[in-house]
Formats: structure tokens, sequence, C-alpha cells
């Protein structure tokens, strides 16, 4: 006849290891490399739903960015070059609280310059209206030099 084994309660060692004894042995509980950290196997099911769970905010969070930056009108910058000549947003020095800062010049265009050639653009580009700095004419026109004189 075989002889039954005894096997005893699971516990933790000083190193934060759970074991059991069998028999005249020491069991460990089996772990598994899971996304860089080594997950016992009693906590492979919260571990892994724990898991799921984030993927799944990063994933809402994602197209939740994604929708916004949808819905954020695009301007074209006139100091961008060649293909991407779209307004970068928070990434440039001028943008600050949603928009351009150039554009929130407080001064009307002398003139509406829609169709002539813009003089910071790097591609000679045409002013168009939908330009960052186009509010009824290019802003810059809106600034004017003052002599001491005046």
């Amino acid at each position: 006849m075989s002889k039954q084994i005894e096997t005893g309660e699971w516990q933790i060692n000083e190193h934060g290891k759970r074991y059991r004894r069998v028999g005249n042995t020491i069991e460990y509980e089996q772990e598994f490399w899971m996304g860089g950290v080594f997950v016992p196997e009693s906590k492979l099911d919260e571990f892994l739903e724990a898991r799921r769970a984030a993927d799944e905010l990063r994933k809402q969070e994602e197209q939740r960015r994604l929708e916004e930056e949808r819905k954020r009108p695009k301007y074209f910058c006139p100091f961008q070059s060649g293909i991407r000549d779209i307004c970068e947003g928070n990434s440039c020095a001028f943008y600050h609280d949603n928009a351009c800062a150039l554009s929130r010049i407080n001064r009307t265009p002398e003139y509406d310059s829609i169709g002539r050639r813009c003089p910071i653009s790097k591609c000679s580009s045409k002013c168009r209206n939908d330009c960052a700095l186009y509010r009824d004419g290019c802003l810059l026109t809106a600034v004017r030099i003052i002599n001491k004189g005046e």
C-alpha cells in the first residue's frame, strides 16, 4: 500500500514567499513572470483582473484624448514648414490656454489679407482663414510701430 503524504498549511517565509511542508520537503508556491514581475499562483486571477481593468481604463483615456483631439479645430501655423503645417498645440512655445498667444493681439487687423503671401511662412504660403493668426485679416498687420514723435 502507498503511504499517504501529509501536506501542511500554506505559510509565508522570511522573504515573503508562500510555502508548505509536503512530507519532509518544502513546496513553494508556483510563480509566473507577468508584466515584469513575479506573480504567485494564488494572486494570478487578481493580477490579471487588475491588469485588464487598467488596460480598459487606458483605452478609454486614449479614446477620450483622441476624441478631444478630433474636436479641437485644426489651424494652419505659418511658423511650421512642409507637410506638417498644422498648429502643434501644447508643444509650441506660443501656445497657451488652448490658443496661439499671437492670436490674442487685442487689435483689429488693418485690412483683409486673404490670398496675399505670408511673410513669416517658411513655404511662402498664402494668407488663409484657417490660419491661427487670422481674425478678419492677419493679426500681424494690427501690430504697428509707434514712433517717439507720435
